[in-house]
């Protein structure tokens, strides 16, 4: 009887494997919030996805409205650097002008257009081209990751790609729209070419980085990556091109560089809680404090000065960066990166896409499941996964408690493991970044 237990355990051991519990977990999370649809008849769909029931894809059709005229800034004062505003003109070019001829010339009143004949959704050109941008991310996307976990075998590793292309970051982009879409294929492009044979694929790998920094800045903290290796060369000639990716599509805006500095300062005027929603959405460490202080002052009557939140933010995210250096294994260190950009500025649930690439990087390079490696894992499969947590509407987003809590234990995990490795350094006088650097 023992040995049979002992048979049964072991099997189960052997099939436990980081690759099947993720495949497990988000088929039954699927199935869950899917059942969860079914029974509500959709009423639980519109309040798993973005509140604005109306508004599905904004970040994309409202982006090309915003870049008629070639005055992103001057006029609508938009948030997107110039190489996202550069992508969305050219989309602008396949529409034509009898459909934006009509278009306000002012911010609000280009969000009021939503639902009327003016709305870009009611149009086949603008629904197109959308369709056609998601439809080639996830494509490109799907040939990335079936060749990241190629060594699974074809069946597993298609099954793999779709369970994340289909995770909660990704169709929340979808959802919005979000440009974001495109920054995970450059990092994708990246993280698969940056160590290769190949000095050509190394290189293209680099403008693949300044090229998502160039669409939303922070995927600039992978750079680190490359002073992780010791690639001190290759890390310059990554900031120099993140630098063109900004100012030379500037150049081709009437705005010119004095567009810069209007997008500077609408960077920095937005750089607290996202406008217009309660101040614990958000993914930012300061909305993790603002809800923290609340309990405070609820429960204990305790009133903490919010001034200095978002200061906070940024200097978590800074000390994430520090301990992704300091970390032993790749996937540890993307997963103190994805933390640090999800927690340095307030932004919504599509930039957990991000937290894709340390579960790749994972799922490739650890085969089991133990105790060293059991709760960051657990950690990433969770924000990866559909979850049956749904917004309550004019009150609170009860999802975005869960992700509070996420990144508090992340936070925590980085914290012990930096010390671990510190103490085993100092323990065995070894240096703390001992990996040789790649040619430059």
């Amino acid at each position: 009887m023992k040995q049979k237990t002992a048979q049964i355990l072991n099997k189960i051991r052997r099939f436990l494997t980081p690759v099947n519990v993720f495949c497990l977990a988000a088929s039954l999370g699927a199935i869950v919030v899917l059942l969860c649809f079914f029974f509500s008849r959709g009423e639980l769909l519109e309040r798993y996805f973005f509140y604005d029931t109306r508004d599905t894809g904004m970040d994309f059709f409202h982006s090309i409205e915003y870049v008629k005229g070639r005055t992103p800034y001057s006029l609508f004062r938009t948030l997107y650097p110039p190489l996202a505003n550069l992508v969305f003109y050219v989309f602008l070019r396949f529409i034509p002008d009898s459909v934006t001829q009509n278009w306000p010339p002012d911010f609000f009143e280009s969000v009021y257009i939503r639902g009327t004949n003016l709305d870009l959704r009611t149009y086949q050109a603008p629904m197109l081209i959308f369709l056609v941008f998601v439809i080639l991310m996830f494509l490109i996307a799907m040939l990335f990751l079936t060749s990241f976990l190629k060594e699974l075998g074809p069946l597993k590793a298609n099954f793999v790609a779709v369970c994340m292309l289909l995770s909660p970051g990704m169709l929340h982009a979808v959802d919005r729209g979000n440009i974001i879409l495109l920054v995970i294929v450059s990092l994708f492009f990246f993280q698969y070419f940056r160590n290769s044979s190949n000095a050509l694929l190394r290189e293209l790998s680099l403008l693949a980085l300044a090229f998502a920094a160039g669409i939303k800045l922070y995927p600039a903290f992978f750079g680190v990556l490359l002073l992780r290796d010791k690639q001190f060369k290759r890390a310059a000639r990554a900031v120099l091109y993140g630098i063109a990716s900004v100012i030379l599509p500037a150049l081709l805006f009437k705005d010119g560089l004095s567009g810069l500095s209007i997008w500077l300062s609408v960077t920095m005027e937005r750089a607290g809680p996202i406008i217009g929603v309660p101040p614990t959405v958000g993914t930012g460490f300061e909305n993790i404090l603002v809800r923290l202080s609340g309990y405070l002052e609820k429960f204990f009557s305790i009133q903490i000065d919010s001034g200095w939140f978002v200061g906070a933010g940024f200097c978590v995210a800074g000390l994430l960066l520090l301990a992704s250096l300091l970390m032993k294994k790749e996937w540890q260190a993307q997963l103190c990166i994805s933390l640090a950009i999800t927690l340095f500025s307030s932004q919504y649930a599509y930039v957990f896409s991000l937290f894709l690439l340390p579960l790749i990087q994972f799922i490739i390079s650890e085969k089991t499941i133990n105790k060293s490696n059991v709760f960051p894992f657990t950690l990433l499969v969770l924000i990866n996964i559909h979850l049956p947590l749904f917004y309550t509407r004019d009150v609170h987003y009860p999802n975005y408690i869960f992700y509070h809590c996420f990144a508090l234990a992340a936070i925590l995990w980085c914290c012990v493991m930096v010390v671990k490795n510190l103490i085993a350094c100092v323990k065995r006088r070894e240096p703390l970044l001992k990996k040789k650097a790649k040619k430059n």
